[in-house]
């Protein structure tokens, strides 16, 4: 329990000092947690595009935004939801729970419980460090302490086009207008 206290006072501090309050926007590096075995950032292996980031404190504060890292962002309760397949029996994994490290919920000195949405803060929704990867919690709550981490959904990679490319549609697009009109005209 000083435990717990001692990391809500720590936040409270490492907010003020940062002006992050200001900014309604916690930095990465005040929040992330990479010291477990996956670097804190745990794939689910039933939902490749899903990821779990842990924090570095249990404390969650609904009212606040996270950065989140470049190639992400926080997944929504619908979005991350409509991504598990709670009926697949290939996959019997906890999402965190004795895994990467952790030993049971605890891990660096504290019990942590629940991953967070991005819309956490309304709904109360969250996935549960002891559930299945695969299973899609119904549960809700706003309790603000055993904060895990959050749950991200790695971004589509879009290759960007080129300008040889770009000038080459907009040349044949041109073109074809060109010769609508000379059809048109005859």
């Amino acid at each position: 329990m000083k435990i717990n206290i001692l990391n809500i006072v720590l936040v409270t501090l490492t907010l003020g000092l940062t002006n992050v309050s200001q900014a309604d926007v916690i930095p990465l590096e005040d929040w992330w947690l990479q010291a477990d075995n996956a670097g804190g950032l745990r794939q689910n292996i039933d939902s490749p595009d899903m990821y779990f980031a842990v924090a570095q404190t249990p404390l969650w504060l609904p009212y606040m935004n996270y950065e989140i890292m470049e190639g992400y962002h926080w997944a929504t309760y619908a979005e991350a939801s409509s991504m598990l397949t709670s009926n697949s029996l290939s996959t019997r994994v906890h999402t965190y729970f004795n895994q990467e490290g952790w030993s049971g919920y605890y891990f660096q000195g504290v019990n942590r419980y629940f991953f967070r949405y991005a819309d956490s803060n309304i709904n109360g929704k969250y996935k549960h460090a002891g559930n299945y990867v695969n299973h899609n919690d119904t549960l809700s709550n706003f309790n603000q302490s055993n904060f895990a981490g959050l749950i991200l959904i790695k971004d589509e990679f879009v290759e960007p086009v080129s300008e040889p490319a770009t000038i080459a549609v907009f040349a044949l697009g041109l073109v074809g207008l060109v010769i609508r009109r000379r059809r048109a005209r005859t």
